[in-house]
This record gives structure tokens, C-alpha cells and sequence, in this order.
């Protein structure tokens, strides 16, 4: 064994092939590293896109409306979607369950799930 790598086992206690080892992981890690990354899936638009379209058409056929009801209006259906379905045209008690809920305020916990987007006469 050369004399400077006896030195350097003798104080650190690392042999040369350990010392070979050590280095050897050391520049693994660099390669793992640097490698480059996975090929990633291209960009797709999300599934609520259509929804919206679908909505609007709903909205648009059937003359309703999502702010203030028109004078002399009862709504009669409401444009709904519900979990896992695409948006349709359901009675009005159904838009005002999942709106209101059975103790008719919004936001209390008892609605039921789903959106409504507008009423309609």
C-alpha cells in the first residue's frame, strides 16, 4: 500500500476499497440525478368543458334563467348536475333541495349534493 493511502486508513479507519466504494455510490447518485426525466402524458383539456356547453344549451332551450325570476314566474325545472352524471333538466323540487335543502336555507349541511345552474319556467 502506498504510504500516503496507509497514512489516510490509518487515521480515518477506511480502507482503500471501502474508500473505492464510498466514491463510487457518491457519483451514482450524481448519474441518478441527472438522469432525465420520465416521458410525461400531453395536455388534455378536463371533462367540464363539455358540462359547460352542456349547461348553456340547457339554459339557452328551455328559457331560464340564473338571477331573478321574471315577473309572474314559477319555476317549474331547474338546469341540475349531480355527482358523477352530466347536467340536465329536472323538476324545480329537486333544484330547490339541492339549493336550499328541506329547512330552506342554503349552506347548512342538509342539501342535497349536486349544482343547480338555473331555473326555468
Amino acid at each position: 500500500m502506498h504510504t500516503a493511502t496507509a497514512a489516510i486508513a490509518r487515521r480515518t479507519g477506511i480502507s482503500t476499497a471501502r474508500r473505492m466504494a464510498i466514491v463510487a455510490c457518491f457519483f451514482a447518485g450524481f448519474l441518478l440525478v441527472d438522469a432525465p426525466a420520465p416521458a410525461t402524458m400531453p395536455y388534455t383539456a378536463p371533462a367540464a368543458v363539455p358540462a359547460v356547453a352542456a349547461v348553456d344549451a340547457l339554459i339557452d332551450g328551455h328559457g331560464c334563467w340564473t338571477n331573478t325570476a321574471p315577473a309572474d314566474t314559477i319555476p317549474g325545472h331547474a338546469v341540475i348536475t349531480v355527482p358523477g352524471k352530466a347536467p340536465r333538466l329536472a323538476s324545480a323540487d329537486l333544484g330547490f333541495r339541492i339549493w336550499l335543502g328541506p329547512d330552506g336555507q342554503p349552506a347548512t349541511g342538509d342539501e342535497t349534493p349536486g349544482a343547480v345552474h338555473a331555473f326555468c319556467p
